[in-house]
C-alpha cells in the first residue's frame, strides 16, 4: 500500500511541475533523484539543484529525508545539504 502512495507522489511531482524533474534511483521507488530549477526573479534564478530524497517505509507517517547534493545557501539548509525546517516535523 505504501508503494502505491509513493508512486502517486512521484507521478504528481513528475507531471505537475515544469521546473522539477524526478527519477527513481536503481529501481528503488523509495529513493529518488530530483532536479529543481531556480525560479525567475529569485536569488536562485538560473540555478539547477540536485536533491536526494529517501522515503521511509512507513511513509506518510514519517517524513522523507531530503538532502541537497548541489551547494545552496539558504537558512533552512545546512552545510551538508540537509534540510531543517522545524515546523515541517512538528506536524508529522
Amino acid at each position: 500500500m505504501v508503494s502505491k502512495r509513493v508512486m502517486k507522489e512521484l507521478k504528481a511531482l513528475e507531471d505537475g511541475l515544469e521546473y522539477c524533474s524526478a527519477t527513481v534511483i536503481e529501481d528503488d521507488i523509495f529513493h529518488w533523484q530530483v532536479f529543481l530549477i531556480g525560479p525567475e526573479d529569485s536569488p536562485y534564478e538560473g540555478g539547477k539543484f540536485r536533491l536526494d530524497i529517501k522515503i521511509p517505509r512507513d511513509f506518510p507517517l514519517s517524513p522523507p529525508k531530503i538532502r541537497f547534493k548541489t551547494k545552496i545557501y539558504h537558512p533552512n539548509i545546512n552545510f551538508t545539504g540537509d534540510i531543517f525546517f522545524y515546523l515541517a516535523y512538528v506536524h508529522y
